[in-house]
């Protein structure tokens, strides 16, 4: 399946399997054009400042990726968000909200976008405008304070300085999460 994918060969899409968090683009190469631009697309995104702070927990907590694991136990989270935006820097997907719902043209790609810090009021809309009794499943937790409490004056600058294209994009503050 991968080399008909790089080969961008046709296959049948309804088998195909996407990873967890695959980007708007790739998955516009993956369907057929006609299928995509009929699909109802939304996307869940979350303040910088505190997905850094959960993905390091999590990073920490979970099982599996050992290697990874071990190495962000060692990390201050200090060093961890200079580690992310390495990772980010030659893997623009990895930290990057705003890069995963574009379509190849840079255009947005989601029908609506649904905010972490309102996740179940933004769920109970997206349900409502579909027609659907679905209940949101909470997978991937990871346990921590508060996000403002991890971050030094410095950190929350870095943070500022180079996650700016998602903060602006979808306004973002760090000290009261989104803009009114």
């Amino acid at each position: 399946m991968k080399l008909l994918t790089k080969l961008r060969l046709d296959f049948n899409w309804h088998w195909h399997h996407f990873r967890n968090h695959t980007s708007m683009e790739e998955a516009e190469r993956q369907i057929p054009s006609a299928t995509f631009r009929k699909l109802y697309k939304f996307a869940v995104i979350r303040n910088p400042w505190d997905k850094l702070v959960s993905s390091y927990h999590f990073k920490q907590q979970r099982r599996g990726h050992e290697f990874t694991k071990r190495r962000v136990k060692r990390m201050s989270f200090s060093e961890f968000l200079r580690f992310a935006h390495a990772t980010q820097q030659r893997k623009p997907l990895a930290y990057s909200q705003n890069r995963r719902i574009l379509l190849g043209s840079g255009e947005l790609g989601t029908d609506m976008i649904l905010r972490f810090e309102q996740l179940s009021r933004d769920w109970s809309e997206l349900t409502g405008r579909l027609k659907l009794d679905a209940e949101l499943p909470v997978t991937n937790e990871s346990t921590h304070r508060n996000y403002r409490e991890f971050y030094s004056a410095s950190d929350a600058e870095f943070v500022s300085e180079n996650w700016s294209d998602e903060i602006e994009a979808f306004g973002y503050h760090f000290d009261n999460g989104i803009s009114d």
